[in-house]
Protein backbone atom coordinates (compact mmCIF):
# COMPACT_ATOMS: atom_id res chain seq x y z
CA UNK A 1 0.00 0.00 0.00
CA UNK A 2 2.83 2.42 0.90
CA UNK A 3 4.58 1.58 -2.36
CA UNK A 4 1.39 2.40 -4.27
CA UNK A 5 1.04 5.79 -2.47
CA UNK A 6 4.68 6.65 -3.19
CA UNK A 7 4.27 5.73 -6.80
CA UNK A 8 1.09 7.85 -7.02
CA UNK A 9 2.79 10.82 -5.36
CA UNK A 10 5.79 10.62 -7.69
CA UNK A 11 3.47 10.58 -10.65
CA UNK A 12 2.02 13.97 -9.65
CA UNK A 13 5.38 15.64 -9.15
CA UNK A 14 7.60 17.35 -11.71
CA UNK A 15 11.31 16.57 -11.69
CA UNK A 16 13.09 19.95 -11.66
CA UNK A 17 16.23 18.51 -13.22
CA UNK A 18 14.22 16.97 -15.98
CA UNK A 19 12.31 20.25 -16.37
CA UNK A 20 15.56 22.18 -16.72
CA UNK A 21 16.88 19.70 -19.26
CA UNK A 22 13.64 19.97 -21.22
CA UNK A 23 13.80 23.79 -21.26
CA UNK A 24 17.43 23.62 -22.45
CA UNK A 25 16.51 21.19 -25.17
CA UNK A 26 13.87 23.64 -26.39
CA UNK A 27 16.23 26.62 -26.35
CA UNK A 28 16.01 27.00 -30.11
CA UNK A 29 12.23 27.38 -29.92
CA UNK A 30 12.54 29.84 -27.03
CA UNK A 31 15.09 31.91 -28.96
CA UNK A 32 12.86 31.98 -32.04
CA UNK A 33 9.78 33.00 -30.05
CA UNK A 34 11.75 35.69 -28.25
CA UNK A 35 13.06 36.96 -31.57
CA UNK A 36 9.53 37.12 -32.96
CA UNK A 37 8.42 39.25 -30.00
CA UNK A 38 11.45 41.53 -30.39
CA UNK A 39 10.65 42.02 -34.09
CA UNK A 40 7.02 42.79 -33.21
CA UNK A 41 8.18 45.30 -30.61
CA UNK A 42 10.49 46.93 -33.14
CA UNK A 43 7.64 47.19 -35.65
CA UNK A 44 5.41 48.79 -32.99
CA UNK A 45 8.16 51.30 -32.19
CA UNK A 46 8.55 52.15 -35.88
CA UNK A 47 4.81 52.53 -36.46
CA UNK A 48 4.07 54.57 -33.35
CA UNK A 49 3.70 58.35 -33.85
CA UNK A 50 6.63 60.55 -32.88
CA UNK A 51 5.84 62.84 -29.95
CA UNK A 52 7.83 65.59 -28.25
CA UNK A 53 7.41 66.57 -24.62
CA UNK A 54 7.93 69.85 -22.81
CA UNK A 55 7.38 70.48 -19.11
CA UNK A 56 7.50 73.29 -16.59
CA UNK A 57 7.53 73.39 -12.79
CA UNK A 58 6.17 76.38 -10.88
CA UNK A 59 5.84 77.45 -7.28
CA UNK A 60 2.42 78.85 -6.36
CA UNK A 61 2.67 81.48 -3.63
CA UNK A 62 -0.58 82.40 -1.94
CA UNK A 63 -0.94 86.01 -0.78
CA UNK A 64 -1.67 86.65 2.88
CA UNK A 65 -5.15 87.71 3.92
CA UNK A 66 -3.90 91.22 4.79
CA UNK A 67 -0.92 92.58 2.91
CA UNK A 68 1.42 95.25 4.23
CA UNK A 69 -0.23 97.94 2.08
CA UNK A 70 -3.67 97.03 3.41
CA UNK A 71 -2.42 97.18 7.00
CA UNK A 72 -0.92 100.63 6.42
CA UNK A 73 -4.18 101.91 4.93
CA UNK A 74 -6.14 100.54 7.89
CA UNK A 75 -3.68 102.18 10.29
CA UNK A 76 -4.45 105.57 8.73
CA UNK A 77 -8.17 104.88 8.52
CA UNK A 78 -8.22 104.37 4.77
CA UNK A 79 -9.33 100.74 4.85
CA UNK A 80 -12.06 100.76 7.45
CA UNK A 81 -14.35 98.48 5.45
CA UNK A 82 -13.47 94.85 6.11
CA UNK A 83 -13.66 92.43 3.19
CA UNK A 84 -12.98 89.18 5.02
CA UNK A 85 -10.27 86.60 4.49
CA UNK A 86 -9.18 85.01 1.25
CA UNK A 87 -11.12 81.97 0.12
CA UNK A 88 -8.75 79.12 -0.64
CA UNK A 89 -8.73 77.01 -3.80
CA UNK A 90 -6.98 73.65 -3.25
CA UNK A 91 -4.21 73.00 -5.74
CA UNK A 92 -5.66 69.50 -6.24
CA UNK A 93 -8.48 71.15 -8.21
CA UNK A 94 -6.12 72.59 -10.83
CA UNK A 95 -6.18 69.40 -12.97
CA UNK A 96 -10.00 69.53 -12.85
CA UNK A 97 -9.89 73.07 -14.27
CA UNK A 98 -7.86 71.75 -17.21
CA UNK A 99 -10.45 69.02 -17.87
CA UNK A 100 -13.32 71.52 -17.91
CA UNK A 101 -14.89 72.22 -21.31
CA UNK A 102 -14.74 76.05 -20.89
CA UNK A 103 -10.97 75.82 -20.38
CA UNK A 104 -10.47 73.41 -23.28
CA UNK A 105 -12.58 75.46 -25.70
CA UNK A 106 -10.63 78.58 -24.79
CA UNK A 107 -7.25 76.83 -25.07
CA UNK A 108 -7.90 75.17 -28.43
CA UNK A 109 -8.47 78.56 -30.05
CA UNK A 110 -4.97 79.83 -29.20
CA UNK A 111 -2.40 79.81 -31.98
CA UNK A 112 0.73 77.66 -31.78
CA UNK A 113 3.81 77.47 -34.00
CA UNK A 114 5.01 74.31 -35.74
CA UNK A 115 8.70 74.36 -36.60
CA UNK A 116 8.54 71.25 -38.79
CA UNK A 117 5.59 72.60 -40.80
CA UNK A 118 6.81 76.22 -40.77
CA UNK A 119 3.33 77.49 -39.95
CA UNK A 120 1.27 78.98 -37.13
CA UNK A 121 -2.32 77.87 -36.61
CA UNK A 122 -4.69 77.35 -33.73
CA UNK A 123 -4.88 73.91 -32.17
CA UNK A 124 -8.39 73.19 -33.46
CA UNK A 125 -7.40 73.79 -37.09
CA UNK A 126 -4.30 71.66 -36.67
CA UNK A 127 -6.06 68.61 -35.24
CA UNK A 128 -9.07 68.99 -37.53
CA UNK A 129 -7.35 69.52 -40.89
CA UNK A 130 -3.54 69.19 -40.71
CA UNK A 131 -2.73 66.38 -38.29
CA UNK A 132 -2.77 62.92 -39.88
CA UNK A 133 -3.10 59.70 -37.84
CA UNK A 134 -0.08 57.42 -37.84
CA UNK A 135 0.01 53.87 -39.20
CA UNK A 136 -0.20 52.62 -35.63
CA UNK A 137 -3.43 54.59 -35.13
CA UNK A 138 -4.96 53.01 -38.23
CA UNK A 139 -3.93 49.52 -37.12
CA UNK A 140 -5.41 50.11 -33.67
CA UNK A 141 -8.58 51.58 -35.18
CA UNK A 142 -9.27 48.59 -37.42
CA UNK A 143 -8.17 45.85 -35.00
CA UNK A 144 -8.88 46.55 -31.35
CA UNK A 145 -11.17 49.46 -32.14
CA UNK A 146 -13.03 47.66 -34.93
CA UNK A 147 -16.11 46.82 -32.78
CA UNK A 148 -16.60 50.52 -31.99
CA UNK A 149 -16.20 51.40 -35.68
CA UNK A 150 -18.91 48.90 -36.62
CA UNK A 151 -21.16 50.19 -33.85
CA UNK A 152 -20.69 53.76 -35.08
CA UNK A 153 -21.57 52.79 -38.65
CA UNK A 154 -24.67 50.84 -37.61
CA UNK A 155 -26.08 53.02 -34.83
CA UNK A 156 -24.16 56.30 -35.10
CA UNK A 157 -22.54 58.04 -32.16
CA UNK A 158 -25.83 59.42 -30.85
CA UNK A 159 -24.60 63.02 -30.98
CA UNK A 160 -25.37 65.83 -33.35
CA UNK A 161 -22.40 67.03 -35.39
CA UNK A 162 -22.18 70.79 -34.98
CA UNK A 163 -19.67 73.43 -35.91
CA UNK A 164 -17.43 74.38 -33.00
CA UNK A 165 -17.64 78.03 -32.05
CA UNK A 166 -14.49 78.46 -30.04
CA UNK A 167 -12.64 81.62 -29.08
CA UNK A 168 -9.29 82.26 -27.44
CA UNK A 169 -10.34 85.78 -26.41
CA UNK A 170 -13.09 84.80 -23.98
CA UNK A 171 -12.55 86.05 -20.45
CA UNK A 172 -12.90 83.81 -17.42
CA UNK A 173 -16.43 85.02 -16.69
CA UNK A 174 -17.51 84.85 -20.35
CA UNK A 175 -16.25 81.29 -20.79
CA UNK A 176 -18.13 80.10 -17.71
CA UNK A 177 -21.37 81.85 -18.69
CA UNK A 178 -21.25 80.50 -22.25
CA UNK A 179 -23.44 77.53 -23.25
CA UNK A 180 -21.51 74.84 -25.16
CA UNK A 181 -23.59 72.68 -27.49
CA UNK A 182 -21.13 70.40 -29.27
CA UNK A 183 -20.79 66.68 -29.85
CA UNK A 184 -19.77 63.93 -32.24
CA UNK A 185 -16.66 64.56 -34.34
CA UNK A 186 -16.43 68.16 -33.17
CA UNK A 187 -15.15 66.99 -29.79
CA UNK A 188 -12.30 64.94 -31.27
CA UNK A 189 -9.85 67.88 -31.70
CA UNK A 190 -10.69 69.08 -28.19
CA UNK A 191 -10.04 65.63 -26.74
CA UNK A 192 -6.88 65.25 -28.82
CA UNK A 193 -5.43 68.41 -27.26
CA UNK A 194 -6.62 67.81 -23.68
CA UNK A 195 -5.20 64.26 -23.68
CA UNK A 196 -1.77 65.70 -24.47
CA UNK A 197 -1.70 67.95 -21.40
CA UNK A 198 -0.96 66.67 -17.91
CA UNK A 199 -1.17 68.85 -14.79
CA UNK A 200 0.16 67.61 -11.47
CA UNK A 201 -0.28 69.63 -8.29
CA UNK A 202 1.44 68.64 -5.07
CA UNK A 203 1.45 71.16 -2.27
CA UNK A 204 2.60 74.50 -3.67
CA UNK A 205 4.34 72.89 -6.65
CA UNK A 206 2.60 72.75 -10.00
CA UNK A 207 3.94 70.75 -12.95
CA UNK A 208 2.53 71.09 -16.45
CA UNK A 209 3.56 68.63 -19.17
CA UNK A 210 2.56 69.09 -22.83
CA UNK A 211 3.07 66.62 -25.64
CA UNK A 212 2.81 67.36 -29.37
CA UNK A 213 4.14 65.96 -32.65
CA UNK A 214 6.30 69.09 -32.99
CA UNK A 215 8.91 70.19 -30.37
CA UNK A 216 8.14 73.92 -30.66
CA UNK A 217 4.39 73.29 -30.58
CA UNK A 218 4.76 71.22 -27.40
CA UNK A 219 6.50 74.11 -25.62
CA UNK A 220 3.96 76.67 -26.83
CA UNK A 221 0.97 74.49 -25.89
CA UNK A 222 2.43 74.15 -22.41
CA UNK A 223 3.00 77.91 -22.14
CA UNK A 224 -0.54 78.65 -23.37
CA UNK A 225 -1.90 76.21 -20.80
CA UNK A 226 -0.03 77.91 -17.97
CA UNK A 227 -1.07 81.41 -18.99
CA UNK A 228 -4.72 80.41 -19.32
CA UNK A 229 -4.56 78.44 -16.08
CA UNK A 230 -3.26 81.54 -14.29
CA UNK A 231 -6.23 83.51 -15.59
CA UNK A 232 -8.70 80.84 -14.51
CA UNK A 233 -7.17 80.37 -11.05
CA UNK A 234 -7.18 84.13 -10.56
CA UNK A 235 -10.80 84.20 -11.72
CA UNK A 236 -11.84 81.46 -9.30
CA UNK A 237 -9.95 82.85 -6.32
CA UNK A 238 -10.91 86.50 -6.84
CA UNK A 239 -14.44 85.85 -8.11
CA UNK A 240 -16.16 87.13 -4.95
CA UNK A 241 -13.80 90.07 -4.46
CA UNK A 242 -14.07 91.05 -8.14
CA UNK A 243 -17.86 90.88 -7.98
CA UNK A 244 -17.85 93.11 -4.89
CA UNK A 245 -15.44 95.50 -6.61
CA UNK A 246 -17.63 95.79 -9.71
CA UNK A 247 -20.70 96.44 -7.56
CA UNK A 248 -18.83 99.06 -5.49
CA UNK A 249 -17.59 100.78 -8.66
CA UNK A 250 -21.16 101.03 -9.98
CA UNK A 251 -22.30 102.49 -6.66
CA UNK A 252 -19.35 104.90 -6.74
CA UNK A 253 -20.36 106.22 -10.17
CA UNK A 254 -23.92 106.74 -8.95
CA UNK A 255 -22.66 108.52 -5.81
CA UNK A 256 -20.36 110.66 -7.95
CA UNK A 257 -23.31 111.87 -10.04
CA UNK A 258 -25.35 112.66 -6.92
CA UNK A 259 -22.41 114.50 -5.37
CA UNK A 260 -21.79 116.58 -8.50
CA UNK A 261 -25.50 117.37 -8.74
CA UNK A 262 -25.62 118.49 -5.10
CA UNK A 263 -22.45 120.50 -5.60
CA UNK A 264 -23.93 122.21 -8.67
CA UNK A 265 -27.18 123.09 -6.89
CA UNK A 266 -25.30 124.55 -3.95
CA UNK A 267 -23.08 126.63 -6.23
CA UNK A 268 -26.04 127.94 -8.25
CA UNK A 269 -27.91 128.92 -5.09
CA UNK A 270 -24.90 130.80 -3.70
CA UNK A 271 -24.38 132.61 -7.01
CA UNK A 272 -28.00 133.78 -7.09
CA UNK A 273 -28.14 134.68 -3.36
CA UNK A 274 -24.95 136.54 -2.59
CA UNK A 275 -26.51 138.56 0.25
CA UNK A 276 -28.86 136.26 2.17
CA UNK A 277 -31.36 138.48 4.01
CA UNK A 278 -34.31 136.16 4.69
CA UNK A 279 -34.73 133.13 6.95
CA UNK A 280 -36.19 131.12 4.08
CA UNK A 281 -33.05 131.62 2.02
CA UNK A 282 -30.91 130.71 5.04
CA UNK A 283 -32.85 127.45 5.54
CA UNK A 284 -32.58 126.67 1.83
CA UNK A 285 -28.81 127.22 1.98
CA UNK A 286 -28.48 124.93 5.02
CA UNK A 287 -30.53 122.24 3.29
CA UNK A 288 -28.39 122.38 0.15
CA UNK A 289 -25.25 122.42 2.28
CA UNK A 290 -26.44 119.30 4.15
CA UNK A 291 -27.25 117.50 0.91
CA UNK A 292 -23.82 118.42 -0.42
CA UNK A 293 -22.02 117.15 2.69
CA UNK A 294 -24.06 113.93 2.76
CA UNK A 295 -23.36 113.27 -0.92
CA UNK A 296 -19.66 114.02 -0.37
CA UNK A 297 -19.46 111.62 2.62
CA UNK A 298 -21.17 108.83 0.68
CA UNK A 299 -18.93 109.42 -2.32
CA UNK A 300 -15.79 109.51 -0.17
CA UNK A 301 -16.75 106.31 1.70
CA UNK A 302 -17.43 104.45 -1.54
CA UNK A 303 -14.15 105.68 -3.02
CA UNK A 304 -12.30 104.25 0.01
CA UNK A 305 -14.24 101.01 -0.32
CA UNK A 306 -13.33 100.68 -4.00
CA UNK A 307 -9.64 101.12 -3.20
CA UNK A 308 -9.93 98.59 -0.38
CA UNK A 309 -11.59 96.08 -2.71
CA UNK A 310 -8.88 96.62 -5.33
CA UNK A 311 -6.32 95.64 -2.69
CA UNK A 312 -8.48 92.65 -1.80
CA UNK A 313 -8.37 91.43 -5.41
CA UNK A 314 -4.60 91.90 -5.46
CA UNK A 315 -4.19 90.06 -2.16
CA UNK A 316 -6.17 87.05 -3.36
CA UNK A 317 -4.29 86.79 -6.66
CA UNK A 318 -1.73 83.95 -6.42
CA UNK A 319 1.83 84.46 -7.62
CA UNK A 320 3.41 81.91 -9.97
CA UNK A 321 7.19 81.60 -9.73
CA UNK A 322 8.68 79.55 -12.56
CA UNK A 323 11.31 77.11 -11.32
CA UNK A 324 11.80 75.18 -14.55
CA UNK A 325 10.55 76.88 -17.75
CA UNK A 326 9.30 75.15 -20.88
CA UNK A 327 12.08 74.10 -23.25
CA UNK A 328 12.02 73.01 -26.87
CA UNK A 329 13.02 69.36 -26.81
CA UNK A 330 15.72 68.13 -29.19
CA UNK A 331 14.73 64.45 -29.00
CA UNK A 332 11.30 62.80 -29.07
CA UNK A 333 9.75 61.38 -25.91
CA UNK A 334 7.84 58.74 -27.84
CA UNK A 335 8.30 56.11 -29.00
CA UNK A 336 10.74 54.84 -26.37
CA UNK A 337 12.34 52.22 -28.61
CA UNK A 338 14.68 50.82 -25.95
CA UNK A 339 11.86 50.31 -23.45
CA UNK A 340 9.55 48.74 -26.05
CA UNK A 341 12.25 46.27 -27.16
CA UNK A 342 13.08 45.40 -23.55
CA UNK A 343 9.42 44.71 -22.74
CA UNK A 344 9.06 42.65 -25.92
CA UNK A 345 12.19 40.68 -25.03
CA UNK A 346 10.93 40.10 -21.48
CA UNK A 347 7.47 38.91 -22.54
CA UNK A 348 8.79 36.84 -25.45
CA UNK A 349 11.32 35.02 -23.26
CA UNK A 350 9.02 34.25 -20.35
CA UNK A 351 5.95 33.45 -22.44
CA UNK A 352 7.95 30.98 -24.55
CA UNK A 353 9.31 29.32 -21.38
CA UNK A 354 5.81 29.22 -19.93
CA UNK A 355 4.58 27.57 -23.14
CA UNK A 356 7.35 24.95 -23.00
CA UNK A 357 6.68 24.19 -19.32
CA UNK A 358 2.92 24.08 -19.83
CA UNK A 359 3.26 21.67 -22.73
CA UNK A 360 5.59 19.44 -20.73
CA UNK A 361 3.21 19.36 -17.77
CA UNK A 362 0.36 18.51 -20.09
CA UNK A 363 2.28 15.58 -21.54
CA UNK A 364 3.82 14.30 -18.31
CA UNK A 365 0.86 14.60 -15.99
CA UNK A 366 -2.48 14.76 -17.76
CA UNK A 367 -1.82 12.58 -20.77
CA UNK A 368 -0.11 9.85 -18.72
CA UNK A 369 -2.89 9.85 -16.14
CA UNK A 370 -5.46 9.53 -18.92
CA UNK A 371 -3.55 6.58 -20.43
CA UNK A 372 -3.41 4.78 -17.08
CA UNK A 373 -7.09 5.32 -16.52
CA UNK A 374 -7.85 3.89 -19.97
CA UNK A 375 -5.58 0.90 -19.29
CA UNK A 376 -7.35 0.15 -15.97
CA UNK A 377 -10.75 0.43 -17.59
CA UNK A 378 -9.72 -1.98 -20.37
CA UNK A 379 -8.58 -4.53 -17.78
Amino acid sequence: MEEWDGQKESEGEIDLVKLGQHIWSRRSFIAKMTGVFVVLGLLIALLMPVEYESSSTMLIEEQEAESGVSQIMQRFGLGAISTGTSEGLPSTLYPEIIKGLPFQMNLIGKEISFAQLDTTVDAYTYFNTIHEPSAFDYIYKYTIGLPWQIKGLLFGDGKEKLTVNYSSSLSFKESLNKVYNIGGDTLKPVSALSNRITVTAEGNLLEVVAEMPDPLAAAEVGQNTVELLKEYIKGYKTKKATSNLEYAQRQLESAREEFETAQQHLAEFKDSNINIATATAEIQLQRLQSEYELAFNVFNSLALKVEDLKLKVQEETPTFTVIHPFEVSSSPSQPNTELIIFISLFFGFFLSIAFVIGRMIWKEVFLKSNRRSLTKNSK
